[in-house]
């Protein structure tokens, strides 16, 4: 099996990992938090900085080469109510899936105590190269956006 066809398989593992509920990421000297997840040729590392706004990146190695790099701000509008909408967007994260291996589904909605939440990507995303934004809302009126940009590189 090619690279190519590994990536959006391991890619999909690394996100569930990452965005399960008992993940481990280590802080590191800088205050970064840092998720590593292994497995054969290839490594995943998702580096996240700051809490609201926040930042971060996702880089895919094969063979201890960088063959793919994620680059993703966001900030949640509703400070209120920031940890329940980062619940939602962790859930929507590991939804994640070989078809759309960048993030979680282009689009949902689901009914929470009586609100309608919805997540949407705004964009076409490839995973050779893409730019696109997300958005979080609560009965229509938006709580979070982020902004998301990467691809293959060499």
């Amino acid at each position: 099996m090619s690279v190519k066809k590994e990536l959006p398989l391991f890619l999909t593992k690394a996100k569930k990992q990452a965005h399960s509920l008992n993940a481990e990421y280590k802080v590191n000297e800088y205050g970064a938090k840092e998720f590593l997840f292994k497995e054969g040729d290839f490594i995943y590392w998702n580096k996240k900085m700051g809490t609201n706004p926040f930042g971060g990146q996702e880089i895919l190695f094969y063979q201890q080469k960088p063959i793919w790099i994620l680059n993703y701000w966001g900030y949640f509008q509703d400070k209120k109510r920031q940890k329940e909408v980062e619940a939602f967007l962790e859930k929507v994260l590991f939804r994640v899936s070989e078809e759309m291996p960048i993030r979680g589904p282009e689009k949902i909605q689901e009914l929470i105590r009586g609100e309608i939440w919805s997540y949407e990507i705004i964009g076409k995303p490839q995973i050779e190269k893409f730019k696109i934004s997300e958005f979080i809302k609560i009965n229509n009126e938006t709580v979070y956006e982020g902004y998301i940009h990467g691809g293959i590189i060499k």
